[in-house]
């Protein structure tokens, strides 16, 4: 697995548009590396991209930020590599002489989706 992704970070308000915002965001994700040129000089506002260091495969795929007594929740779409995960059926890895089931073992594929939100506070200055 890379060490490394970027992250866009998509329909963030344009009043949350900051480097303090940004920071917190790559914090929260493992840490910063670099800011995309078009996020640094704001030429696509429909999106920043943020290049992370990655801490294990549990990337949020939503932030939430907090300013005041509202919160924004913002979508956040990762750019992975694909990573292979070898299935153990849980009868088998037991060693119980549990049969697996047909979709367990050489069957159709499976799809498992996951994802964590991330939430950050963000004081505004008025």
């Amino acid at each position: 697995m890379a060490n490394e992704a970027w992250v866009w970070v998509v329909g963030l308000p344009l009043h949350l548009w900051s480097r303090e915002v940004f920071k917190l965001i790559r914090d929260g994700c493992g840490g910063f590396i670099a800011e995309d040129e078009n996020t640094t000089s704001m030429a696509e506002l429909q999106w920043a991209r943020i290049l992370t260091k990655l801490v294990g495969r549990d990337l949020p795929t939503f932030v939430q930020i907090v300013v005041g007594l509202g919160s924004f929740s913002i979508q956040l779409w990762w750019e992975t590599p694909p990573w292979f995960s070898q299935v153990v059926p849980a009868g088998r890895l037991l060693g119980e002489g549990v049969l697996a089931d047909e979709d367990e073992v050489g069957g159709r594929p499976r799809v498992t989706c996951s994802g964590s939100l991330l939430e950050k506070e963000f004081q505004a200055k008025v």
